[in-house]
């Protein structure tokens, strides 16, 4: 079959692709106006130590703690937050701003690896119509949505791990030095921003390495593997010395258990039509797209064995979305065209712009409005509350994002997030509160009249015997506040 196609035959294709791509910025603009107001709890703890930080109170947590604790996972988050301190603009805009420039810079990068991780130069324009196809398909996935809004990382993590796939197709031929030096500084970056995403750099690396058709572009690869590795090992000598600790205190809280304590929330990801379209599409991979499967799987594998909250959106997996879009998309163009089968290509755009967008659960979106209004009048409430009745004071609660920003208070994190001696040894944990003699406790319970500890993955365990702890240290029951149905605060004073 001719490959020189006449520019009739071009126009639909790149219209189609434009349109995909056109379509996929309007819905995900819709998602995300539709969930606006939603910002995670967590994201206030990120926000309260980038302002410590600026204040010049060091990585702390409380600035009256007397050593520092490593409550945060992602470095590079907390440092993008600085700007927003630095120039007094409200933290949770700032972050919702510059994820919408990490998600659509996303969707630029995958258009650009796909395009760059073709196998031929035949049907240009059916490979520009899977690029923006790829493109759609990624803004399209409602969680992208969630992660952009959050206030978290992911879309920082996600938009990192893009980058180093696209970097990874580039050396398909020789490039400078400065691409290589470029490719070190991403994936350390990658680390920064997740420690987890070690993972999936190391493989990126590898898959450069043995895919590289030069010997001396392996030597430069390699060179700047070396580099990664010394500079991750230098932030890592550093980070030990200044929080004592060898991991962030997230991982001792939430990767300790016995079993596959994520395997739920893993197969819940795998569930999703996209994903599932696309892991089958990419087990036909070959070369460098092979490479980026394996990462994903490997990826994928990690997260059956911690607790993480994975909460909405599936945000601990969301960074290897953009590596399964990349393959899937990939993989279509290679065996399509070994097939001469075009219309394979128009269908299949299609039908995967589809799952994705099938991806919007209303139930969830609702419910993201409901706890971002909850957050608000709760969480929110009591620490504006806090913060007029005194400027200093201690209180002791386990989810302590916001109230911890918003009344500037001394928090005592019961759940132990952010408290390297109730991380490390949970056993010390009711002693820890209350040494700490506490203003206030705030307690969940699943009852408005009456105190029953709320089932739940870290709020259930030790709650009942705070609860008598504090009633046995005269502590008494003030107020109780709705943060979604079914889940209330005891605010028990001193």
């Amino acid at each position: 079959m001719n490959s020189n196609q006449p520019e009739s035959n071009i126009r639909p294709a790149t219209v189609l692709g434009l349109f995909l791509a056109l379509l996929g910025l309007g819905y995900f603009a819709y998602l995300c106006a539709s969930i606006w107001p939603y910002t995670m709890d967590d994201s206030f703890i990120s926000f309260r130590y980038a302002r410590n930080l600026v204040q010049g109170h060091g990585l702390r947590f409380n600035p009256t703690d007397s050593a520092p604790a490593e409550g945060f996972t992602s470095a590079l988050w907390l440092i993008a937050m600085v700007p927003a301190f630095l120039l007094r603009i409200p933290a949770d805009i700032y972050a919702k701003e510059i994820n919408l420039c990490f998600a659509i810079g996303t969707a630029v990068l995958i258009a650009l690896s796909i395009r760059e991780g073709r196998e031929n130069e035949r049907w240009s324009p059916l490979v520009g119509l899977l690029s923006l196809g790829g493109a759609a398909a990624y803004l399209c996935f409602f969680p992208v949505a969630i992660i952009t809004v959050s206030g978290m990382e992911t879309a920082l993590s996600s938009f990192l791990a893009c980058a180093g796939v696209f970097q990874v197709l580039r050396f398909n031929r020789p490039r400078g030095a400065g691409s290589y030096l470029l490719f070190a500084v991403t994936l350390l970056l990658m680390g920064l921003a997740r420690p987890d995403l070690n993972l999936v750099a190391l493989i990126l690396l590898a898959t450069a390495v043995r895919t590289s058709p030069e010997v001396s572009e392996r030597r430069q690869l390699l060179r700047a593997g070396a580099l990664y590795v010394c500079a991750g090992a230098l932030y890592f000598g550093w980070r030990w010395s200044y929080f004592s600790s060898f991991l962030p205190l997230p991982f001792y809280i939430k990767g300790t258990g016995a079993g596959l304590q994520g395997l739920g929330s893993v197969l819940s990801f795998l569930t999703e039509p996209l994903i599932a379209a696309l892991l089958l599409l990419s087990l036909g991979a070959r070369r460098r797209m092979l490479g980026f499967l394996i990462a994903a799987i490997a990826y994928i594998v990690f997260f059956t064995k911690p607790v993480h909250l994975m909460g909405e959106g599936h945000r601990f997996l969301m960074p290897i979305v953009p590596l399964l879009i990349v393959t899937g998309f990939s993989t279509i163009d290679r065996v399509v065209h070994a097939a001469s089968k075009r219309i394979v290509v128009v269908i299949a755009t299609i039908l995967l712009v589809m799952a994705s967008a099938a991806s919007l659960d209303r139930t969830e979106r609702d419910f993201l409005n409901i706890y971002a209004d909850g957050l608000k009048s709760s969480y929110g409430a009591m620490g504006l509350k806090l913060g007029s009745v005194k400027t200093t004071g201690t209180v002791a609660v386990s989810s302590v994002g916001l109230i911890s920003y918003l009344s500037n208070w001394t928090v005592v994190d019961m759940f132990g997030l952010c408290n390297a001696e109730i991380a490390k040894h949970p056993d010390r944990r009711i002693p820890v509160i209350f040494a700490s003699k506490p203003d206030f406790i705030m307690l969940a319970s699943s009852s408005r009249n009456e105190y029953r500890p709320l089932v739940s993955q870290h709020r259930s365990e030790f709650n009942q015997a705070i609860y008598e702890k504090a009633v046995s240290e005269r502590y008494r029951l003030t107020q109780v506040l709705e943060f979604i149905p079914g889940f209330y605060l005891f605010v028990l004073e001193k």
